[in-house]
């Protein structure tokens, strides 16, 4: 997580909240399949919002990102909550924190 937050991926005020960790659950997924369902969520969003920006700032990360798979992680907070990242193919760096799912 520090590398993340010294690369400009997370806040580091995230490393505090995720201190409170009760589950943590990670799969595969699609960058093909996240670009085309996040560009027709980006349609759907209201420009000039919070909302809008991240899930441009999520397409734009996934046009640029080169491999065709990325690791989604969900991570459960104990006081309820959760945060959502993308990792590399290997699950070992955080390339994007997905913060229109921060709860």
């Amino acid at each position: 997580m520090s590398t993340a937050i010294e690369a400009g991926v997370c806040d580091p005020w995230l490393l505090n909240r995720l201190n409170d960790t009760s589950s943590i659950e990670a799969g595969t997924v699609s960058t093909e399949s996240l670009v085309h369902t996040y560009r027709r969520r980006l349609k759907r969003t209201l420009p000039g919002t919070q909302l809008h920006s991240e899930t441009k700032a999520l397409v734009d990360f996934l046009a640029q990102h080169q491999d065709d798979t990325l690791v989604m992680m969900s991570v459960s907070l104990a006081g309820g909550g959760g945060e959502l990242f993308l990792l590399d193919r290997d699950g070992e760096k955080i390339l994007h924190w997905m913060r229109m799912f921060s709860r």
